[in-house]
Formats: structure tokens, sequence, C-alpha cells
């Protein structure tokens, strides 16, 4: 009956109609709608490599040395990875944020793209320095091209700390939220605790460093980001709450991305006191600081309540959010 639809066919034919954009979606693949053609899309799925196939969740989450386990310190530690962490640091000494799936074991060709605006967004730069230090101090390298990459990387946060002692989510760079302050996000408190980490040597990985760098410019970075942080601590009535996500230039509340408005963020407010947890001999206004959030974050609680996400495959990456 569909025959003459197709002048290349010479009978009947079955037609099985697909619902495309619902599959692709249930194989995690990454949609995005084609301007140019109204009625088009391209979707890409992460390539699974086992030899025999094993369920979507557990190729996607737990095969090869992802970029989104870096972010979570749980990558091997191995010299493929730290070649393809020093061969993808900027000019600038940071690194950019890459795929969750991007394979970083791969070898230093045809980076392409995946050189860009340095950024310290969701632990991007932070991972890759804390990687090469686990390197480094495990194997002792004769080559000094990682000691080198280190060093370089710390230097940039060094130099793009804003004077009032916060960092942007793309440090020495960047333009409307991205040159905010970033506190949230895992921003601003993995950059100090890095920092904090080779300044006091919470971390026998930083022995290394603290012989090759001035400690004291670290020490000094690090209680001016923390001096940041108590200042922008959020009142409400003359009562203390947490923080927001993003501040601008002189220190007040502001919106990041649509969807960060000005507000108090239980998020970021979780990482700063667990940031400021670790702290040694903290000040009494640390302290302080702690306390009231905990309180805040206690009252502000939503319980017997759980998250649901809900995608929609007709939206470019869209998504709704239920409580």
């Amino acid at each position: 009956k569909y025959a003459d639809f197709n002048t290349f066919l010479t009978e009947d034919y079955n037609v099985v109609y697909l619902p495309v954009a619902y599959v692709l979606n249930i194989f995690g693949a990454d949609m995005y709608k084609d301007g140019k053609m109204s009625d088009s899309f391209y979707a890409a799925v992460p390539v699974m490599k086992t030899e025999s196939v094993p369920s979507y969740e557990t190729s996607s989450k737990g095969y090869g040395m992802r970029y989104d386990a870096l972010l979570e310190g749980a990558l091997d530690v191995t010299t493929s990875v730290a070649d393809l962490i020093v061969a993808l640091q900027n000019e600038d000494g940071g690194f950019q944020v890459l795929p969750d799936n991007y394979e970083m074991s791969q070898k230093e060709t045809g980076l392409g793209s995946m050189k860009d605006v340095s950024s310290v967004y969701n632990g991007a730069t932070t991972s890759e320095l804390k990687y090469l230090a686990k390197y480094i101090t495990a194997n002792k390298p004769e080559d000094s091209k990682y000691q080198d990459a280190f060093v370089k990387g710390i230097k940039y946060l060094l130099t793009t700390q804003r004077d009032n002692g916060g960092w942007s989510m793309n440090p020495g760079s960047g333009s409307g939220f991205n040159a905010n302050i970033e506190v949230g996000n895992k921003a601003m408190t993995e950059v100090l605790t890095l920092l904090s980490d080779i300044a006091i040597l919470n971390n026998q990985d930083y022995v290394f460093a603290r012989k090759a760098m001035n400690v004291d410019e670290i020490k000094s970075a690090v209680e001016k980001g923390n001096d940041f942080i108590v200042k922008s601590q959020i009142s409400n009535n003359n009562k203390k709450s947490g923080w927001a996500t993003q501040y601008d230039k002189s220190g007040n509340v502001t919106m990041g991305h649509t969807y960060e408005r000005e507000s108090v963020s239980s998020y970021t407010t979780k990482d700063v006191i667990d940031y400021l947890m670790t702290i040694h001999n903290p000040s009494q206004d640390i302290k302080d600081a702690v306390e009231s959030a905990y309180s805040w974050l206690k009252n502000v609680k939503i319980a017997d309540k759980e998250q649901k996400v809900v995608k929609d495959t007709s939206m470019n990456n869209g998504f709704d959010v239920y409580l």
C-alpha cells in the first residue's frame, strides 16, 4: 500500500514508526535541535566499548576513565591520564569544563575544542591539579612537565583571585554571570580547599608543592577567600542564614543562570559549611558562620518529600523538577 510513496520500491512494505527522541533519550543521548532545519535534530550517544554489552547504566557510569570520575576524585592514578591533563592545560594555567563522559586516558591527539576558556565551575581546574599532585607524589616522575603544569595551575588561581577574595566562574575572563564571583557549584570552595591543603599541608600529596612555591602567598590567598566567605553570608531580619550561588564584584548577591535567582542556596550553603569545618583553629567569626548556617539549614528543611526529574524529549535538554 505504501510502495507509491517511494519510487525505489517495487512492492508493498510495512512501516514502523519509532519514537526516535524517546529511544535516544533512554540511551542517554545528548540531543540538540538544528536551528537551520525546522524538524531535525542530532544526538550524541556514549559509545559502549565492552565486549559483552552491559546495561547502559553500567557502561556510562562505570566504564573507562571518565571526566566525571576525575571530578569525584575516583580515577586511578595513571600516566596516560596525567599526560592528557598536561596536554589539556590552557596557556593561562587553567582547564576548561569537559563533557562528563570525556575519556581521560586517551592519547593527547585531536584535542580540538577541548582546550577553551579556563573555569573552576563544578571542580574544573582544581580536579586536574589534585590529580597531578597525586600522580607526582605516587610516581615521582623524572619528567618535570607534571610539576610545571601543577605550579602553573596554582599560579593561575592566585593571580585571578579578586581583590575582595573571591573567584569568578571563569577566572581571568568571562562576561555577564560568568564574571560573577562563584561561591556555589563547587567553584570557590574547591579552590580554597586545594590552596588550604598546600598552605597548611592538610594532605601529604602537596609536600612537593610547598617546596616549589611561595607558601606565604598561598596562605594569604586562603585568608582573603575565607574573609570573603564570612562577609558574604546573607542575613534576613538581622539573622544570619546561608550563602548565595553568585555575587557581583561588589560582593552583593546576584543571579547566575536563569534558574539561579538571587537567593540563599541550600546546596551552596552545605558546600561552604563543609569547607569551613576543615579550617584549623578557626576564628570566632568562622565558628559563628558555621553554627548560624547549620541552624538555618535545619529550619528550612523540607521533610518527607523527594525530588523527581521528568525529562521532556520534545525539547533541547528539557526537563521539569517536581517536589
